[in-house]
């Protein structure tokens, strides 16, 4: 089995980070919503015979940095996301040409292709190009891809590729940070009203998908009004500089239709947006809520990681084949549609669904990680708990949500501040 692990991450999960150290740095691209990826993937394979260290994206790799690579570790892991798009095919360039010149295997998880709720394959005959070419790279060093779900291996069947071969649907890896070992709460609508409800909103999509986010927002805000002790779980990089910063940060950052910007600022004056940049924060702040509505992925995955009750509202390809593979409770664009009251929807969930397909998915994954040679952590095919896994172990960093700049008091506002004026002197990597 393969031990010293590269891993495709740019932050250490054992590593305090503060909010500053994500302003101008690659550590999780422009969403702090890919730390639960990337970390779910580490928490599997960081076993107590494994090395694992990290490379984050890069424009070029210098020959230098691939004979150390090859030197110095035994396989390469890819931890991605919606990489199949078109806005990153720069990046899917530097990756062919960085495993072309490897000399051990590359293991790619939870890739997908980035589309429409109804899916478009043979829109971008250049990305097309460019991903089967990725594919073919990866293959020569690979048993076979893992794919987020069923609508990327279609796309990757219309590009010549073979399920079973060349790929199979395993899901994103953030789902099993701790295998099976997710105890959902049960869920009592007649709690929900009276209990913590935590929300998201994709505020990328509301411009690239108006019509469907339109009704997502109408029907998280009509049931954030009826849930007083509700919080929003925000995740873009430009989000979080508004709760560090707030009035002190120029741009004004909130989903559409909230009502207005004084509604959201009394929000942020009561400390009820939120942002984490560490997973075990994240998971703890859901521990006690009783309901996640939202339609951001992995805002999802943190409420479910914790024991959450969810309502998942897709409204592209990307978050359509994962809710379908993971068999979330979710609400079709098509089906918020139709008019009708919120408790109308909620009585005909199906909150148990994620539980009775987990342990299948799981288990096919633990078969994917096992055909590539990866050592992991679930040796009796069960879980661990939260704080148990080696790597989890070895964190020793408070589990403390970022509250709001406009929350604070003013000498609570001066230290933080302050406290930032080096790193923004020196810009160094953290």
């Amino acid at each position: 089995m393969l031990k010293r692990i590269l891993i495709r991450a740019g932050f250490n999960p054992t590593k305090e980070y503060r909010p500053y150290h994500f302003f101008n740095n690659s550590l999780v691209g422009d969403n702090v919503g890919n730390l639960l990826f990337a970390y779910g993937a580490m928490n599997v394979l960081w076993t107590e015979e494994t090395t694992i260290d990290f490379i984050y994206d890069k424009a070029y790799y210098s020959e230098q940095e691939i004979d150390s690579i090859n030197s110095n570790f035994d396989v390469f892991v890819m931890p991605m996301a919606d990489a199949f798009r078109s806005t990153y095919v720069k990046q899917l360039l530097s990756y062919i040409n960085l495993i072309q010149n490897l000399k051990i295997p590359v293991v790619v998880l939870g890739i997908g292709f980035r589309t429409n709720y109804e899916p478009q394959f043979d829109k971008d005959q250049e990305l097309n190009k460019v991903v089967k070419k990725f594919v073919e790279t990866v293959l020569d060093h690979s048993n076979k891809l893992g794919l987020r779900g069923e609508i990327t291996g279609s796309y990757l069947k219309k590009l010549g590729f073979k399920e079973d071969r060349d790929f199979t649907p395993i899901g994103c890896p953030s789902l099993y940070t701790y295998g099976n070992n997710i105890q959902m709460r049960e869920i009592s609508l007649a709690d929900i009203y009276k209990g913590k409800l935590l929300f998201n909103s994709n505020t990328w999509a509301q411009h690239h998908f108006p019509e469907y986010i339109s009704y997502i927002n109408r029907f998280i805000l009509n049931l954030v009004a009826e849930i007083p002790n509700h919080f929003l779980i925000q995740q873009k990089i430009q989000e979080l500089k508004c709760i560090y910063w707030g009035n002190y940060y120029s741009s004004k950052v909130q989903i559409e239709s909230i009502q207005s910007e004084e509604v959201f600022r009394k929000m942020q004056q009561e400390d009820r947006v939120k942002c984490f940049i560490n997973v075990p924060s994240w998971i703890q702040f859901c521990r006690d809520a009783n309901l996640f509505v939202g339609n951001r992925f992995h805002g999802a995955v943190a409420a479910i990681l914790a024991g959450t009750p969810h309502i998942f509202l897709p409204f592209d390809g990307r978050t359509r084949e994962l809710s379908e593979f993971h068999h979330l409770s979710s609400i079709s664009p098509r089906d918020l549609m139709i008019e009708k009251p919120i408790y109308d929807y909620m009585i005909n969930m199906d909150f148990n669904s994620f539980d009775r397909c987990h342990e299948k998915n799981f288990i096919n994954y633990l078969d994917f990680l096992r055909q590539n040679g990866l050592r992991h952590i679930f040796h009796d095919k069960k879980g661990v708990n939260f704080g148990e896994s080696p790597m989890e172990k070895q964190i020793n960093y408070s589990f403390n949500s970022i509250s709001c700049m406009d929350s604070l008091s003013l000498l609570q506002k001066i230290v933080r501040i302050s406290s930032s004026v080096p790193y923004f002197l020196f810009k160094t990597r953290p």
